[in-house]
């Protein structure tokens, strides 16, 4: 009896100090270095403000001169920023889509430009609503908000690796840019490196090319703590 107790202990041994080895290796979320990530998080919470508020004027007159990547990470360090709620506005909008509500979504969309402006999938739901309507110059000006913000999104990197990851704020990015991207999302895990929270995704694309994509979600992940 003594013996099999020592043979099972011996078998668990590794598997312990594997299981403590991963709980040793996974950061802490007090412990992400945010402001290596963007200078626009060193800001404070009324300095970030106010820098939303410019970019987003910038964007609404200027729409192909605003920076687009400042105005998103200026937003993450308001108080309206909550990556992981669901926005009753984005639903209410969807669900008049859903119910060809079009003329609806469109006066909805009208009145929350303000806070949902650095949200790409809000631009698509303007976008459809304003089309669907007859109104092509709306629906162009939110395409193109919808492209930008986007590209602000693939500025931040390539995606390859851990190192160069995209930068996202919310994790409904990720699946904008993989449709921009034209890739379909195979399977999806979060990893962590270097202090670091990671989502990384196994996509196909096309041509049925099999690929990794990694996304930097520190951001979100930090409004975990």
């Amino acid at each position: 009896m003594k013996k099999f107790v020592v043979i099972i202990f011996s078998l668990l041994i590794p598997v312990l100090f594997t299981a403590c080895s991963i709980f040793r290796a996974t950061p802490d979320v007090n412990d992400i270095n945010l402001e290596s990530l963007h200078p626009m998080l060193k800001l404070s919470e009324s300095e970030a403000s106010k820098v939303y508020s410019q970019q987003l004027d910038s964007a609404m007159n200027h729409p192909k001169k605003a920076d687009y990547e400042a105005l998103r990470m200026a937003f993450t360090r308001t108080s309206d920023y909550q990556p992981y709620s669901d926005n009753e506005h984005l639903s209410k909008i969807k669900s008049l889509l859903d119910d060809e509500e079009y003329t609806v979504a469109s006066e909805v969309v009208k009145t929350v430009y303000h806070k949902l402006f650095h949200v790409p999938i809000f631009h698509f739901y303007a976008y459809v609503a304003w089309k669907e309507t007859g109104n092509s110059k709306m629906a162009q000006i939110h395409s193109l908000y919808y492209n930008q913000l986007i590209k602000s999104i693939l500025q931040s990197g390539d995606g390859t690796s851990a190192a160069s990851a995209y930068i996202i704020i919310n994790v409904s990015e990720e699946y904008r840019v993989i449709e921009y991207l034209d890739m379909k999302m195979q399977s999806q895990k979060l990893i962590t490196k270097n202090g670091h929270y990671f989502d990384l995704m196994d996509v196909k694309d096309s041509t049925g090319n099999k690929s990794s994509v990694y996304f930097n979600i520190d951001i979100p992940f930090s409004e975990l703590q």
